[in-house]
Parts: C-alpha cells; structure tokens; sequence
C-alpha cells in the first residue's frame, strides 16, 4: 500500500524513477531492515515496477518470499553485474530517461560512480527545478501520518522506556557519576530493548549544554542538591521513543524549584496548543515568550520533532518551519531551560496527535522532579 501510494505520487508529478536509499525509506516501504551505516540495499520505485537491490550476504528465503509478496522484483548486485549495470538495463527496458534519488543521502561519490557509468542521473534531484519534484523529502513527507500499527510499536517504545527509568531510581544516589549512570542504561538496553538514540547524562553545568556527550565526557559527580537530566529513549519493532526527566540529589534550590515548575507549565501548556493550533512553529513560538517573560533565556533547539523509525523526522517544530499539525503525527514537546555554566533542565515528552486534534502523551514517568 505504501508503495502504491508512493507510485501515485510519482505519476502525479510525472517522474519516471525514483532511487531509494535512505535506510529508514527502505524499511517504511518494504520492511527490510538495514544497519545504519551500511549500504546494504536500494530500492527503486518506476511508475509501474519495484526493484530492490542487495547482495547475496543478505538474501534469505524469507526475504525472497517478502519481496515476491509485494511484487517486489530481486536483483542481486555483484562484482560483475553491479547497480549501474541494473539501471541501465531497467532504463532501457521501461524508457527511463532519468533516475531521481535522495539527495540528502546519496553521497557525492555514489552518484559521480552512477554518472561515470552513464546512468541517467536527475541533476534536478540536487537543484529541483521550479515546477518539479522536491523528492529529498517526498517519503518522509508520507511517513509523518503514522498508521495504527505504528502507533502501538512507539506507544510500546515509551511504555518500555518508562520502565527502563523506573527501574533505574534505585542505583542512583549522591557520588555518582554521569558515565556511571550511562553504564546502567546501557546494561538495561542489552537485557532488554536497544536503545534508539546514544543517551544523554548530564550534571549541574552540563544540563545546560543541550546536546553534551557523556561518552566522552561524564565525569561528573552527583553531590547533595546536584540535579541531573537524562534523556533516552527504545526502539521497539524499529521505532523509537524519546523522554527526558529531570532528577535531583535532595531537596533542589528554591531557585531550581521555581524554574521547573515554569518549564512543567510551558509544556503542559505547549501540549494543550498542538490540539489548538495550526502550525507547530505557532506553539514553538508561544513557549519561547512564556520564558522570555518569566526572565529565562530562549532555548536553541527546536521545541520539538517529529519521531518514528527515525528519532528524528517530519514533522518540523521550529519557529522557520510552516508544517501543520495534523492527525496521526506523532511528535516530541521538549521546551528547555539553560543557564551556561550553572545548570540546565529540560522536559520531554512523546505525544500523538489523535482524532479531533487530542494530543496524548505516550510517555508516563511523572513529571515532577524526581527527588533521590
């Protein structure tokens, strides 16, 4: 269905081809799964057939038979017959004048091989012309509305991830480190789900760097009205969870205590205006002005993203983006507060968009500063 849905798109706008090579694409329209980092198979979508690409390390019964019920024919690349060799044969067979490809996936160097092998190549899939295809994000477009069966593999992610927390409140205590922390999620992630994104583990001044990497650094010991952020996340059936929650060593400052009870509100309040509003950069934009009058500086990321097999896709929630909220999306809130070199906190949640515009957290650790 996903890829009948695919090819009438591509008729619509009258392209021939359309070479898919991202992985995450691939799993959406075939449900093979491919390791990040590898280039272990293509797809190619024409406006009637469907190729896919791989090697014979890959190729099982199981995936023959997962392809042949999908109409989905199998080419098996190797030292004599490579891709170029596959698309030349295919442009000829179907009069294809030239291939459309993912430009923010297909490297500089895969696609001058293709040119250097005189497969057609579609420059206008790097410049789109005026009236054209803008195909770099056409599938991911298609992923932001998740189906049923989505939803309960990433409702089943952040039921997973509640308990990964859970489960971790009693190894934590005054003395230990962020990397120690990490440690244990690790450990949990292995004996039980993988995790979908490389955790962040943050202490006092690091909490205030949005992005720090507590495999390099994480040293950092939790003292007595130290507060710690984590943000994780599991991947079920391939599709992620994303929270973040914040932790305190005793009782917090009363400085520290008002400022969250200001960031719960913000996104309590950012919650309530996804089911109200039309644009996600509208709700971005009210929750940054919430902070700035209540005397916080604005946070750089966005306020969100929308979440899937990939951590991070469609829909944009940023204040540069115009993308409308709509039913079936699935999307983090995660507004933030930092002070440089003093502490940072930040709340996040995983919601979905539901019929009428109901937004429903699918994370449900609570949202009270954790107190060890």
């Amino acid at each position: 269905m996903r890829i009948q849905s695919l090819q009438s798109i591509l008729q619509e706008k009258k392209v021939s081809a359309l070479l898919v090579t991202t992985p995450s694409n691939i799993y959406y329209l075939c449900g093979f799964g491919i390791a990040l980092g590898e280039r272990s198979a293509y797809m190619l979508v024409t406006q009637k057939s469907v190729y896919f690409f791989t090697d014979s390390r890959y190729v099982s019964e199981r995936l023959k038979a997962d392809l042949k019920r999908q109409k989905i024919v199998l080419k098996i690349i190797s030292r004599e017959k490579n891709l170029s060799v596959y698309l030349l044969e295919i442009s000829k067979a179907e009069k294809i004048k030239s291939f459309y490809f993912e430009h923010d996936d297909l490297s500089v160097a895969e696609f001058e091989w293709l040119k250097e092998k005189k497969v057609p190549m579609h420059w206008d899939s790097i410049v789109p012309p005026t009236a054209g295809l803008q195909n770099d994000r056409l599938i991911e477009s298609m992923r932001t509305k998740k189906d049923p069966e989505e939803i309960k593999a990433i409702k089943k992610a952040c039921e997973l991830v509640d308990l990964c927390l859970s489960e971790l409140l009693p190894y934590l205590h005054v003395g230990i480190s962020e990397k120690e922390v990490l440690r244990i999620l690790s450990r949990w992630f292995i004996n039980n789900s993988p995790t979908s994104f490389d955790p962040i583990v943050a202490i006092d001044e690091n909490a205030a760097i949005p992005h720090y990497d507590t495999q390099t650094n994480g040293e950092k010991v939790a003292k007595s009205e130290s507060i710690m952020l984590i943000d994780c996340g599991i991947s079920y059936n391939r599709y992620a969870s994303d929270i973040t929650r914040m932790f305190a060593f005793g009782t917090p400052s009363q400085r520290i205590r008002k400022a969250y009870e200001i960031l719960k509100q913000v996104q309590d309040d950012a919650v309530v205006d996804l089911s109200q509003m039309k644009f996600y950069k509208e709700a971005d934009e009210k929750c940054r002005n919430s902070l700035k009058t209540a005397g916080f500086p604005p946070f750089e990321h966005a306020l969100g993203h929308g979440i899937g097999i990939d951590v991070h896709e469609l829909p944009h929630f940023s204040p540069r983006n115009n993308d409308t909220i709509e039913e079936g999306h699935v999307v983090t809130v995660e507004p933030g507060i930092y002070i440089l070199g003093a502490w940072g906190m930040r709340l996040e949640d995983t919601v979905v968009v539901g019929k009428n515009k109901q937004v429903i957290r699918l994370t449900k650790t609570s949202r009270e500063m954790i107190i060890i």
